[in-house]
């Protein structure tokens, strides 16, 4: 099992601080960019694309952004990379010609349909945690169960439970059923617990891993989560000349992007002029 600092959020190493640039001061630069075939696009979907909800099953995109998406793959690559499985966030954006990543990164489909898994080893160990958490919070309340592919997420955002109370029962489950609990590891976000196979895969792997199709391009990734913030990492120690983080947040957060973004409103906004540039 993972130690507290993955269940934290706890980003560890040096990250930016103190009040990051705001993205639209970089929109001309980054549009010429793109222009000049040189940045590809991914983005986060839940808090980046969509709003965060307190039912995951409702969030949505705006139609107007869809159109945006649409136009800007017709002139650069762009991916949707999420924690969702790859069925659902691909159901939910509903384009046709662009990549999509799901369960982090774990589920990939290329634009052209070709599909591509990591990690199936572990498998047979989510479904043992899936059964043992289900079997301890189903009737819990407001304390929701939600298996993906590659990952078993404990939401508690309509939950009164604490959620350091809540983290224990989580770890005690899990250690109280797995022969081989270090197979899996627990992360934080927001307003959820994620069990995810104790694997070197994560949103930046899979980035960096569908970058290799882009003929040579630098990433551009929005995200908000502290998930994302492993894209934000990869791309500052490990991507090519030119990778741009933007961090959907207000608040001056820790954090590995480079650029920042206020809400899901102001990626609509950035998105939409950074289209109308090209």
């Amino acid at each position: 099992m993972a130690d507290g600092s993955a269940a934290s959020g706890t980003l560890g190493g040096s990250v930016a601080s103190g009040t990051l640039e705001d993205a639209f001061g970089r929109l001309d630069d980054l549009a010429a960019d793109a222009a000049a075939g040189r940045l590809a696009l991914f983005l986060d979907f839940d808090g980046t694309l969509a709003p965060i909800v307190d039912r995951p099953g409702d969030a949505r995109m705006s139609d107007e952004l869809r159109g945006c998406l649409q136009a800007l793959a017709r002139r650069m690559p762009v991916a949707v990379v999420s924690g969702r499985d790859l069925d659902d966030v691909a159901r939910r954006v509903a384009l046709d010609g662009i990549a999509y990543a799901g369960s982090h990164g774990y589920c990939m489909r290329h634009a052209d349909g070709r599909e591509e898994e990591q990690g199936r080893e572990f498998l047979g160990d989510l479904d043992a945690a899936e059964r043992a958490l289900h079997a301890a919070f189903d009737g819990a309340g407001d304390v929701v169960v939600e298996r993906k592919r590659f990952a078993i997420a404990v939401h508690y955002r309509r939950s009164p439970v604490d959620p350091n109370l809540l983290e224990r029962r989580v770890r005690a489950c899990l250690s109280g059923v797995l022969s081989a609990p270090e197979r899996l590891e627990m992360h934080g976000g927001k307003m959820i617990f994620e069990v995810r196979p104790r694997f070197d895969w994560h949103k930046g792997r899979a980035v960096m891993h569908l970058l290799a199709c882009t003929g040579g391009r630098a990433p551009l990734f929005i995200g908000d989560d502290v998930t994302d913030e492993q894209a934000f990492r990869t791309l500052r120690e490990e991507g090519p000349p030119g990778s741009v983080g933007i961090v959907v947040d207000h608040d001056d957060r820790p954090t590995w992007a480079t650029l920042r973004l206020d809400d899901v409103a102001a990626v609509e906004r950035f998105l939409v002029a950074f289209s109308a540039r090209l």
